[in-house]
């Protein structure tokens, strides 16, 4: 069965991304304090995002006890207006293997009732649900058979480890070293980083030679 959202879709529809959307963790709500298992009275607190190390202006009202949870968001309805979204979903706790007590989130879409850890809410999507019910894909499965973008994706991953919101002054492009890592480390992931951006600009002048190719064919012909 289908999640919010679910339903026919268009030929040109493409599978949303976990890197995309907004993820709530019963895991990451645990570790805040946000969830206890003997917890009587409601907590509250809000969340923001972040997306490629750039916080998002988008945040979520979060109202808890220790067998439900609570979510209070604006989404955009339409270009004039927004819309407020309020409503709640089940906690259930497991025992752990070495002692203490784990929380699930009980995924809410219509039909499903899965134990979850993560919640996602794509772009183009009302309501939080889980994995199975938005049908969410990772990026990297999107970019298959696409070296330039793979490369990329490749690139950026090392960057987003080396605080990819600081640039040397030599090259604006080229990650500088973190506050606090070490150096063996940074350097090693600047020979990575390094290495896939040669291979971006390797991919993509390919490309271009590949269309290029396909240009003069087409000269050729006519």
């Amino acid at each position: 069965m289908g999640g919010y959202g679910s339903g026919k879709r268009r030929g040109d529809w493409k599978r949303p991304t976990k890197e995309e959307s907004f993820v709530v963790s019963s895991t990451y709500f645990h570790q805040e304090d946000l969830l206890e298992k003997e917890q009587s009275y409601k907590k509250v607190a809000s969340l923001t995002f972040t997306f490629n190390n750039s916080r998002s202006d988008s945040s979520i009202g979060v109202y808890t006890r220790s067998n439900r949870v609570w979510l209070e968001y604006t989404v955009k309805k339409d270009l004039d207006s927004d819309k407020e979204v309020s409503y709640s979903f089940p906690v259930e706790w497991t025992e752990c293997y070495f002692g203490g007590y784990r929380p699930w989130f009980i995924c809410p879409g219509l039909g499903c009732g899965k134990r979850v850890e993560k919640l996602y809410k794509p772009p183009s999507e009302i309501y939080f649900a889980c994995r199975h019910c938005h049908d969410i894909s990772y990026y990297r499965c999107n970019i298959s058979g696409k070296p330039v973008k793979v490369a990329q994706y490749k690139r950026d991953k090392v960057a987003e480890k080396l605080g990819k919101t600081t640039c040397s002054s030599i090259d604006p492009l080229k990650p500088t070293k973190p506050k606090n890592m070490h150096w063996d480390t940074y350097e090693d992931l600047l020979q990575e980083w390094e290495y896939w951006d040669k291979q971006c600009d390797k991919m993509f002048l390919k490309k271009l030679r590949e269309l290029s190719g396909v240009w003069d064919e087409r000269r050729e012909k006519n």
